[in-house]
């Protein structure tokens, strides 16, 4: 409960002492991206980044060999002049089970285009879980 009233705190200073980066015109929109864990799986998929009252949203679906196996939704998102961290709630199926995850995933770009943007991923309390990852602007 205290975690959830912090939330709402901190979304509501955000939406009221926001700096507006130069970059966040740039990166509004679809987007599609290409990720590699550590022990070389492919997944790719494509996100959409939005803004609502000042508070950036990141929602994407994923899939592995051609087959949908997840879905993620950012719960925090922060965005400066050339980088994107956000954490997000992950959705996915592995061998054939539902599992809901944490994760965090921070990518850098150059301002002046954003895209490409190339960083890192990381499932939040699996030490395995952890790789690459390119989003190109759609």
């Amino acid at each position: 409960m205290i975690v959830l009233v912090g939330w709402r705190i901190y979304q509501n200073l955000q939406r009221a002492s926001v700096r507006v980066s130069p970059s966040l015109a740039k990166v509004l929109g679809r987007w599609s991206f290409e990720a590699e864990s550590s022990h070389g799986t492919r997944r790719s998929g494509e996100c959409t980044i939005s803004s609502d009252q000042g508070v950036l949203k990141v929602v994407g679906t994923f899939d592995e060999d051609g087959k949908r196996v997840g879905g993620w939704s950012s719960l925090m998102a922060h965005l400066d002049d050339e980088r994107l961290w956000v954490v997000y709630e992950l959705d996915e199926t592995r061998d054939q089970e539902p599992e809901l995850s944490r994760a965090f995933c921070e990518v850098d770009f150059d301002p002046t285009k954003v895209s490409p943007m190339r960083g890192r991923w990381t499932v939040i309390g699996r030490s395995d879980a952890w790789g690459t990852i390119t989003y190109t602007k759609l």
